[in-house]
């Protein structure tokens, strides 16, 4: 959003914690984004650097980790390698 990229206003009801990055994507007109997945929606966005969301921000993405900022420091997110999403309900969970 700070570039100036479109973003929904979604992405401010989405909190650090609910978010898994299970990839990302780059290229185009677009630049890098992360692909993220809400436990709690079990739903995939992607997401540019700057996204604010509910508790902080979208600070840097690199191949190995996706970086937020809060208030109270940064939080490490890997990705992971597969849907968590998808792994629940296939259990019946």
């Amino acid at each position: 959003a700070n570039r100036g990229q479109p973003v929904g206003p979604e992405a401010e009801m989405l909190g650090i914690d609910d978010l898994v990055p299970v990839g990302y994507a780059g290229g185009g007109d677009r630049g890098l984004e992360v692909i993220v997945v809400s436990l709690s929606l079990c739903r995939t966005f992607s997401l540019p650097v700057g996204t604010r969301l509910y508790n902080g921000v979208l600070s840097e993405i690199t191949q190995y980790e996706v970086v937020f900022a809060n208030p109270e420091g940064i939080r490490r997110k890997s990705y992971s390698s597969a849907d968590p999403c998808q792994q629940r309900n296939s259990s019946g969970n």
